[in-house]
């Protein structure tokens, strides 16, 4: 019953905001002569909304996170001057906007649109399309089922032996190659998985495992159109 007074009081405060927000915005883009003028106030405050949406969904310290965070508050920012804008405008009496300010308005339309296909692209890049991600950062080539996850075996201990330690370019290689078999075998690996193993950065296991997603649907269409 709690949880259901906080979603019909958040609700509220949810419709009401985006209600008087929308009339605000709505009455600058017609001092601006933008027609029709109710699309400002979606292109601001509902790119607000799905920024804020995809900041919070994303995994800390990826670009997606850092760009939607970064758009998420400007496009909140764009909205309260916008708001502010109107309302004393109007209070001042002002009909017509001067040139420069309606310049101004009429730039945020295309400016949203750069802004969220941007987003869309860091989006895709970070998901690749026909790979199932079956957790986080978790890869799994179509038509290949999950692998079972297994607990872990401690290994034997053995006596330290002084060894010349890998190479950084050796590391990543032997990651890579242990990543390919493994996704060729069906199993189920994540990025952090593949750093932790071969002692790498985890952001580096992670892109291991974009690229190599990307490469096997890349040379899995590549086939399927030769067969064709």
């Amino acid at each position: 019953m709690r949880r259901v007074a906080q979603l019909a009081l958040m609700s509220v405060v949810a419709v009401a905001a985006a209600w008087m927000s929308f009339s605000a915005l709505t009455g600058l883009a017609r001092l601006a002569h933008i027609w029709p003028p109710y699309l400002l106030p979606v292109a601001v405050d509902a790119y607000a909304v799905a920024a804020t949406v995809t900041w919070l969904a994303s995994p800390k310290g990826t670009a997606v996170r850092r760009w939607s965070a970064a758009n998420s508050l400007g496009a909140i920012l764009t909205s309260i001057a916008g708001n502010s804008a109107y309302h004393g405008l109007t209070e001042a009496g002002v009909e017509h906007l001067s040139w420069v300010l309606a310049a101004a308005v009429a730039a945020v339309a295309p400016l949203a649109l750069w802004l969220v296909i941007h987003l869309h692209g860091l989006v895709t890049a970070s998901n690749p399309p026909g790979v199932a991600r079956t957790g986080p950062e978790t890869y799994r080539l179509p038509g290949t089922a999950p692998a079972q996850t297994t607990p872990a075996i401690p290994k034997p201990t053995q006596p330290r032996t002084h060894r010349k330690p890998t190479s950084p370019t050796g590391k990543t290689a032997a990651a890579r190659t242990h990543a390919a078999a493994e996704l060729a075998a069906g199993r189920a690996l994540t990025g952090g998985q593949l750093a932790r193993q071969f002692a790498i950065d985890p952001s580096l296991g992670r892109r291991i495992m974009r690229e190599l997603a990307t490469a096997t649907n890349g040379n899995r269409a590549h086939t399927d159109g030769h067969a064709q």
